[in-house]
């Protein structure tokens, strides 16, 4: 797969869009390990170029302990990719090879971190502080050196930097109290703006930063508590709004992350589908999904779903009235639910049609685990004041310091789908997108609009 990608990429039209969008597509691309493994393509372009296949993974380089099983499993990094045997020795003073073991020290210490972030004692200290850190703690995180061949180095975004030139003239650092709080967009010409409430409700002395030359004042007019989500008005002037597109990205898109100080200041990649996020948690079917000519078919049948009387070895159909064939397809949908919801099912078992109304259970880990996953969730980032409870928002990997949230994102088409909400934890940030966007804008009843904030469908 990687020799796939790295092969693609090497077209210099295409590096930075259609190609590494169907590439994301693949589902080991879905995860970190996968977005990872497009950074690495990216940078490696043109080292592989010149390197037999033979010789890109030698044993000496990538040996077994590198890539244990319970880190990297074997359908991510599967024999092809990662060969453990090599016809031919490399050398290690050269500079090819210097590279790829640059690399190698890479995936080593992702290794290292993924064994260290279990610590007992890590987990137990941020357990027992409820999450806070010392200003060591989060220097470390926040300052982090990004290794060369990581997607957040600078390298691999200035790739993908003219993909947000347009978007960046509307872009803008919220500084309230001479502090960098949060990103903000322009969405009107007369300088109406959004960005992230929860980070400037109280402030009064609020300037927007477009650049290091230039910045201007402004005021709070309204918020979307529920959504958190400020109207700014900037100071008199002119500015470029951005047009929002009225489309959701599906899971797997590559989105990025617009900024002031760079033109894309993170790379992540769709998780799920908008859903709600408030408190009484994501819904719980509870089956173990697969894939046949007639639907989707159920084994381990457990929770709700046991409950409601579907048995193992039926095929699910249709769920509220929408047919579902694929596993990504069926899971995103569940996804979109909360504990307590009813759904209405239809499943086939033999050649018998039976309809379920099925009450969804919760997903809340509880009892003695419940901490240790809390802490687990804290590690290695820093989460926002707020990061949860949004009634609808979409879920991406992007790898957000608090004060990156509030600004827009956009897809490999340079569109604007949204604006990031917040940073919920070690693979998690949230963005409010699409219609639920559109609804916010609406209700805050804008005087004048020079343009539509929002793009049909």
């Amino acid at each position: 797969m990687l020799d796939t990608i790295s092969r693609e990429l090497r077209t210099p039209e295409v590096r930075t869009k259609d190609k590494l969008s169907s590439l994301c597509l693949h589902q080991p691309v879905r995860n970190f390990a996968g977005a990872w493994i497009v950074a690495i393509a990216i940078s490696c372009q043109s080292l592989q170029a010149q390197i037999p296949q033979a010789q890109v993974f030698p044993a000496q380089v990538f040996p077994a302990q590198v890539f244990p099983a319970q880190v990297f499993p074997a359908q991510v990094f599967p024999a092809q990719v990662f060969p453990a045997q090599t016809s031919q020795a490399m050398d290690p003073q050269s500079s090819d090879s210097a590279g790829i073991l640059h690399l190698a020290g890479g995936v080593q210490r992702i290794a290292r971190v993924a064994a260290d972030d279990e610590l007992p004692e890590s987990l137990d200290r941020l357990n027992k502080s409820k999450g806070s850190r010392t200003q060591e703690e989060m220097d470390e995180i926040r300052y982090r050196a990004h290794g060369p061949y990581e997607r957040e180095n600078d390298r691999i975004l200035k790739e993908l930097a003219p993909l947000a030139k347009q978007v960046k003239e509307s872009t803008f650092e919220v500084i309230a109290s001479k502090y960098w709080v949060s990103m903000g967009v322009v969405i009107s010409a007369e300088g109406y703006a959004l960005t992230k409430a929860s980070e400037i409700e109280d402030e009064t002395d609020i300037k927007c930063r477009f650049n290091k030359n230039f910045s201007v004042t402004a005021e709070i007019v309204k918020i979307d508590k529920a959504n958190d989500i400020a109207l700014l008005k900037l100071a008199a002037g002119t500015y470029k709004p951005v047009t929002f597109a009225n489309n959701e990205p599906v899971p797997g898109t590559i989105l990025l992350t617009v900024g002031v100080r760079k033109d894309v200041v993170a790379m992540g990649v769709c998780s799920c589908e908008s859903r709600s996020l408030i408190e009484r948690g994501r819904g719980l079917l509870g089956v173990m999904p697969s894939e046949t000519q007639k639907g989707i078919l159920v084994s381990e049948v457990q929770n709700a779903a046991r409950r409601a009387g579907i048995k193992d070895g039926d095929i699910i159909f249709q769920v509220q009235g929408r047919k579902v064939s694929k596993v990504p397809e069926f899971v995103n949908m569940i996804r979109r639910y909360q504990a307590g919801d009813e759904l209405t099912v239809h499943t086939l078992r033999g050649d018998q049609e039976i309809v379920f109304k099925v009450v969804l259970g919760g997903q809340r880990i509880r009892g003695g685990m419940a901490p240790r996953f809390e802490a687990m969730n804290m590690l290695g980032t820093i989460n926002s004041k707020r990061s949860t409870a949004f009634p609808w928002a979409l879920q991406h990997d992007t790898p957000l310091m608090p004060e990156q949230c509030g600004g827009p994102l956009i897809n490999l088409d340079g569109e604007v789908i949204g604006i990031n909400i917040a940073r919920g934890g070690r693979i998690k940030s949230f963005a409010v997108a699409g219609e639920q966007l559109e609804e916010v804008i609406q209700s805050f009843e804008i005087p004048k609009l020079s343009q539509p904030t929002t793009t049909p469908k």
